[in-house]
């Protein structure tokens, strides 16, 4: 079974650490993400445009990282949520 390699991201001021599951923030914050947050994040940076004016819908967000698996708005939300709070914003 070939495994992806794990990537660094980097969008200024941040940078996504894949291997070590680490948001380090602007303010030089180390923050680790969840698996599920992780993914999300993920699955927007790697579906960003290069002018960054993707819109990523519910249903876009949902069928990227979950595919047919249902579930409900509020898990997104609370997904969401863990990533602005890793932001820094919105706590």
């Amino acid at each position: 079974m070939d495994q992806k390699p794990l990537k660094t991201y980097l969008f200024a001021p941040f940078k996504l650490d894949l291997e070590k599951g680490y948001l380090y923030r602007e303010d030089g914050a180390e923050v680790e993400l969840t698996a599920t947050p992780r993914k999300i994040l993920e699955y927007m940076l790697e579906n960003t445009s290069e002018h960054g004016d993707t819109l990523f819908t519910r249903d876009k967000i949902i069928g990227g990282v979950w595919g047919n698996v249902a579930i409900e708005s509020a898990t997104l939300d609370k997904h969401i949520a863990a990533l602005r709070k890793a932001f820094g914003r919105g706590e």
